[in-house]
């Protein structure tokens, strides 16, 4: 929970074209960010309150936009309401990328030696010249990540863009993405953040914290299982001997029939293994204070933690991986952040 002084919150409903139509005095909201993904919000007003009406909240043609201060925070696309008879109607609303995980590559796509950035940004590029389909999204001005890929995405196949987009990003060599409250789509290259420079202390910063150590989804021998069928199927492994002899031999295979290329297959095998091949450590904690101040980080920096307490106890970096943020009544912040280790 962080004990600093209130600040001024406004929540927009807008159209989908992005004017405003209401400001809502949100009760107990929350809202989130997610590494290479789509955040989430969520806030309840009471059920007769005058702009509880399906012309103002109407689930599917309204945004959320969220600003403090006067600075937008967070936006996206108002998807679901739930009155109750408790007297209450919840409100849910998904980040600006979670639309793209609804269209699809209805016409053949090829691209031969393209940057992934690249192919990241005319996959919505194409998708915005649809008809209805304009989103409003533009493309940031990061350079080019110099690493390139031959794909084809066949008409028939109906690739889903926000899938595809995902699943180039956790290739080796890939990038970070994300979309921005104003609808700008962001990639980096080789990853977003910086090592932020304050850490997160117990008995200083830190409100709250819990960790957890997961080896049950350890691997160390991959195989990713590409197109093909029977003995032609094809299959890209990737092994790591030290964690092998750390742990003795842990298997896994998964399919990915949509990798037709060996490279992109063997890619992706690699990519998987750097994450599975060791023992998950996975802190949660509440931030406290205004040191650091609250939206000074964001997900992709990695944070120092340093924790003694028995069989808690770490002092080295994690990367922050999800951000979520809460308001009460009384127009207190509190904050939780979910970090995930480093993969190298």
């Amino acid at each position: 929970m962080s004990d600093q002084s209130l600040h001024v919150y406004r929540f927009v409903i807008a159209d989908r074209s992005g004017a405003a139509q209401a400001e809502v005095p949100a009760q107990n909201p929350q809202w989130s960010y997610v590494l290479n993904d789509a955040g989430a919000a969520n806030f309840v007003l009471p059920l007769t309150h005058e702009l509880c009406t399906e012309v103002i909240l109407s689930p599917g043609q309204r945004q959320l936009l969220i600003y403090r201060d006067g600075s937008l925070k967070w936006g996206g696309w108002l998807e679901t309401a739930q009155p109750t008879l408790d007297g209450d109607v919840r409100f849910g609303a998904v980040g600006w990328f979670e639309m793209l995980k609804h269209r699809l590559v209805t016409d053949t796509k090829t691209y031969t030696t393209t940057d992934q950035h690249d192919i990241a940004w005319d996959l919505i590029n194409y998708s915005q010249t649809k008809t209805n389909g304009a989103l409003g999204i533009t493309r940031g001005g990061e350079a080019d990540s110099g690493v390139n890929r031959d794909v084809t995405y066949p008409f028939w196949e109906r690739a889903n863009i926000g899938d595809e987009i995902l699943a180039m990003s956790e290739l080796n060599n890939g990038f970070d993405f994300e979309i921005s409250a104003d609808k700008v789509f962001h990639m980096y290259y080789p990853r977003k953040g910086t090592n932020f420079g304050i850490p997160f202390e117990l008995g200083k910063n830190i409100g709250g914290l819990s960790i957890m150590y997961d080896a049950s989804d350890m691997v160390n021998h991959f195989s990713a299982i590409g197109a093909g069928d029977g003995k032609n199927t094809c299959i890209a492994t990737a092994a790591d001997t030290t964690s092998q002899a750390n742990f003795g031999l842990r298997e896994a295979a998964e399919s990915f029939t949509d990798i037709k290329r060996f490279a992109r297959l063997q890619d992706r095998a690699t990519e998987e293994l750097k994450v599975l091949k060791k023992i998950r450590v996975q802190p949660t904690l509440g931030a406290r204070t205004e040191d650091p101040q609250p939206y000074s980080y964001v997900v992709g920096d990695n944070i120092t933690i340093r924790a003694q307490r028995g069989y808690m106890n770490i002092d080295r970096q994690f990367r922050i991986i999800a951000l979520s943020y809460a308001l009460s009544n009384e127009g207190r912040e509190s904050i939780t952040i979910q970090f995930d280790e480093e993969t190298t």
